[in-house]
């Protein structure tokens, strides 16, 4: 895992969690040592603003829900399914006759540029490795 997919990971953990998750939680869910369990919390709490804690009475981590809020990280966040899923939209999209929706499908299928283009999914390259075949066009 990537510390992107260990960042996705542990947020799913801790908010899925009834009670704070043990270090050795953690470092099973997430695949890690010890000392990227601390430097993947720590990136979490600076750069991503996570009300994460530690408690000492169960000896694990948790969200601080302030206010009642629940935590989510920032902006989109993707798993590698649903980018493909994203590609193969914005491909079949790509292959829609002009009609009734033209207008509303134009921002979309910019939007969907560029969140490929966030996760460095360049779309002519990738069209080169994945074909999509039509099933009994009419």
């Amino acid at each position: 895992m990537n510390k992107f997919d260990r960042i996705y990971e542990l947020h799913k953990v801790l908010t899925s969690a009834r009670h704070p998750v043990s270090k050795k939680s953690l470092q099973e869910s997430l695949e890690c040592s010890s000392a990227t369990i601390d430097r993947i919390i720590e990136y979490y709490r600076l750069y991503l603003d996570a009300p994460i804690e530690y408690n000492r009475e169960y000896n694990g981590y948790y969200h601080n829900t302030i206010n009642g809020l629940k935590y989510e990280l920032p902006g989109l966040w993707f798993n590698t399914s649903e980018l493909f899923a994203l590609f193969t939209m914005h491909h079949l999209l790509e292959n829609l006759e002009p009609g009734l929706f033209t207008e509303s499908i134009g921002p979309l299928k910019k939007r969907i540029q560029k969140i490929l283009a966030e996760q460095n999914l360049n779309y002519d390259h990738v069209t080169e490795r994945v074909r999509l075949l039509s099933m009994a066009a009419r």
